[in-house]
């Protein structure tokens, strides 16, 4: 996708966090160029496209009074289990 006269690219951040930057910008700390470039509109696109969006995964594990708590499945089992 890369061509003479791109203005843009893909930076990309330790968190993995994408953004479209502007190829004459320096790229703030912490990011650095994913090696594609285009017009603003292609690395839109790209981002759609190839990047995954993400959330951090909670490392949070319920406790045995969840399971008996009033918020508790009425059934007797857990959202959670």
């Amino acid at each position: 996708m890369s061509k003479k006269g791109a203005e843009f690219g893909i930076i990309v951040a330790d968190g993995h966090q994408f953004s479209v930057w502007p190829m004459h910008r320096e790229v703030p700390f912490g990011w650095f160029f994913s090696g594609l470039t285009g017009t603003q509109a292609e690395m839109e696109v790209l981002l759609l496209q190839r990047f995954v969006k993400t959330t951090p995964v909670t490392h949070i594990t319920p406790d045995k009074r969840f399971r008996t708590s009033q918020w508790a499945d009425t059934e007797g089992g857990s959202p959670m289990a």
